[in-house]
């Protein structure tokens, strides 16, 4: 073969090798996030920050945490546990990643929301705890297909529990140690959950059909303000017999005008299970008390309300009336007193004496 044919053969693996070392680089718009990651939450002051740099390659330059397909073509891996990042993260993850499988960002500093993970179609695990300044709504999961692991135990979540729904695998799902309220979504469309974890909220009502794929003893209910009712597939869920053992509840005391209510006008204490409290209304100067109403059921002495054994949030309302006599309504004129049927009687008994008494009176006179 002639020198110059072998030199274009050269030339020309060499190219080929260039172009092809290019397109293996991450997409433009990945590596723009990951370096806005790294701004948004201090990057230079995390423990590990092996190979990030603007001008290297996530992929090809191995950045730490950063895990990416065989091609290296894109990211298919986040872990950056336990490494100190502060702040929040930033939008538009999911059409971003579209590889993503794995998110783990456990023992940091996170703060504010998380972005939607509506878009992550190839995501199996997802770790957020101990990131207790994440806050707003709970991640909504719904539709991810291939979601196994679910973890955001101590963050700052609040509000509702979203939906369970299209989550085929979705195997373990742990929120603990939130704010969350409302009450616990059905787990009806969930075919292989096995371990269920909402321990440490604010939920309350009803807990919902517990799914028999649940393995014994691996899910926690309470402490939450849950309605305490026997369910013999969550006692054997939780280990627990009752499976409410730990339920806590809020009983919510008010008033009405014209008086108050003790112990606790104005706040909401939490009581244990069975708990028994006692409130006593006070009424103003000038005012009883009327009744004991609310939500709570018990029993009433006198201006003294004890509930029956707690087993559910509910109320207790106390409220007055004044204590003179009603007035006549406005407009109308005053009832006339009327005699009773002795009176009557009596009274017709003195007009007859009279009458006998002033016939005997004149006879006498004529007599004269």
């Amino acid at each position: 073969m002639p020198q110059t044919m072998t030199r274009l053969l050269a030339l020309a693996a060499l190219a080929a090798a260039s172009i092809t070392t290019a397109q293996a680089a991450v997409p433009a718009d990945q590596k723009t996030w990951l370096m806005d990651l790294y701004s948004s939450t201090d990057g230079s002051h995390w423990i590990h920050i092996d190979n990030w740099s603007a001008i290297s390659d996530p992929c090809d330059d191995a950045w730490y945490g950063v895990t990416c397909n065989a091609g290296k073509t894109s990211v298919t891996i986040l872990n950056l546990s336990a490494n100190n990042l502060q702040g929040p993260l930033p939008t538009n993850w999911a059409t971003v990643f579209p590889d993503l499988e794995q998110i783990n960002l456990v023992s940091n500093d996170l703060t504010g929301p998380v972005p939607a993970l509506s878009g992550f179609n190839k995501l199996m695990a997802l770790y957020l705890s101990a990131n207790p300044g994440l806050t707003g709504s709970l991640p909504d999961p719904s539709g991810l297909p291939e979601l196994v692991s679910y973890y955001s135990v101590g963050t700052g979540f609040s509000g509702p529990i979203p939906p369970l729904t299209g989550l085929p695998k979705l195997k373990a799902f742990f929120v603990g140690n939130n704010q969350l309220t409302g009450t616990i979504p059905a787990l009806t469309g969930l075919p292989v959950l096995e371990q269920f974890n909402v321990a440490g909220n604010q939920l309350s009502g009803p807990v919902p059909a517990a799914p028999g794929t649940l393995t014994a003893a691996n899910s926690l209910l309470c402490g939450n303000h849950l309605d305490a009712v026997a369910n013999a597939a969550w006692d054997t869920a939780t280990g627990q017999v009752p499976w409410y053992t730990d339920c806590t509840y809020v009983i919510t005391p008010s008033a009405g005008a014209n008086g108050s209510i003790a112990p606790g006008f104005g706040v909401t204490p939490v009581v244990a299970l069975n708990a028994q409290p006692s409130y006593i209304a006070t009424p103003d100067a000038g005012y009883l008390l009327d009744a004991f109403g609310g939500t709570c059921t018990g029993t009433a002495a006198g201006n003294t309300f004890t509930i029956d054994p707690a087993v559910r949030n509910c109320t207790v309302i106390a409220s007055f009336r004044s204590a003179a006599p009603p007035l006549p309504p406005a407009g109308t004129a005053n009832a006339i007193p009327t005699l009773g049927e002795w009176a009557l009687a009596l009274l017709g008994l003195l007009i007859v004496a009279s009458q006998i008494g002033l016939q005997r009176l004149s006879r006498k006179r004529k007599q004269l």
